[in-house]
């Protein structure tokens, strides 16, 4: 699964429409969102993957700032 979440983020940084297709999905449904585009690449990411990254993000981008 691991493998599968590298190989998605790849596809994310590698195709522009899915990064914007992403972009705009609500943080609400973010997570699902993900989980599904990964699914519909024959990816199986897991939600609890995708909450990491997006915590991971969300804590580099507030220490930049203290």
């Amino acid at each position: 699964m691991a493998d599968d979440w590298v190989a998605f983020r790849q596809l994310v940084f590698d195709d522009p429409a899915l990064a914007r297709t992403l972009a705009g999905v609500a943080p609400a449904a973010f997570v699902s969102e993900v989980v599904a585009a990964a699914a519909e690449r024959g990816l199986a990411v897991e939600p609890a993957e995708v909450d990491a990254a997006v915590n991971a993000g969300r804590r580099a981008w507030f220490e930049r700032w203290i």
